[in-house]
């Protein structure tokens, strides 16, 4: 399942490259590589290909840091990488802790994120023992950007089912890719 937006130990595993214009990406897989080039680095990675989608999007699945992992590989219709999801498959208690570990990895490797938000929300707050069952059920939000649609984004939260998402979206991703898609939807209703 492709999760939403909306990772060293994990520096070795989740590289992420930096040219003169800042970029954010896994395994240091190029934006627009092909099928084979996007195949060929996650079996490098440890990843295994395990199935292409309806949209033609690729699906890995594999071990990253002693985590069950599952990569998707967004292409275009002509068959470039336009966005990475990594889901980091954690257990519910420790899905708060991989996610201060990454965001501290992420941190140290690209500076303070350009936008973060991690709170409760009434009746759930820190430390009153429901904070599972608050993310759970959308009262407890944490996630972080860097980033922008120029530069490419990178960001990590804790989805509602208390796994980990990282994703790195490429440069121009809403303009191009993402607005293709959200047409193609609009249309199928």
């Amino acid at each position: 399942m492709k999760a939403s937006l909306t990772l060293a130990t994990f520096a070795v595993v989740l590289v992420c490259g930096l040219s003169a214009q800042q970029r954010y990406t896994f395994a240091n897989i190029p934006w627009g590589a092909n099928r084979a080039a996007v195949t060929e680095a996650m079996r490098q990675t440890g990843l295994k290909f395990s199935k292409v989608d309806e949209d033609g999007d690729l699906l890995f699945q594999g071990n990253l840091n002693g985590y069950d992992a599952r990569v998707w590989a967004l292409m275009t219709p002509t068959d470039q990488l336009s966005k990475t999801g990594v889901t980091l498959i954690t257990e519910d208690s420790k899905a708060r802790g991989v996610y201060r570990d990454m965001k501290d990895v992420l941190t140290k490797k690209y500076g303070t994120p350009t936008n973060c938000e991690e709170h409760f929300s009434d009746p759930y707050h820190e430390g009153d023992g429901y904070e599972e069952q608050a993310i759970k059920l959308g009262k407890g939000f944490f996630m972080c950007l860097w980033g922008d649609e120029i530069t490419g984004i990178l960001g990590i939260e804790i989805t509602d089912q208390l796994n980990v998402h990282i994703t790195y979206e490429s440069p121009g991703w809403y303009a191009g890719e993402a607005a293709r898609r959200k047409a193609r939807a609009t249309k199928a209703f």
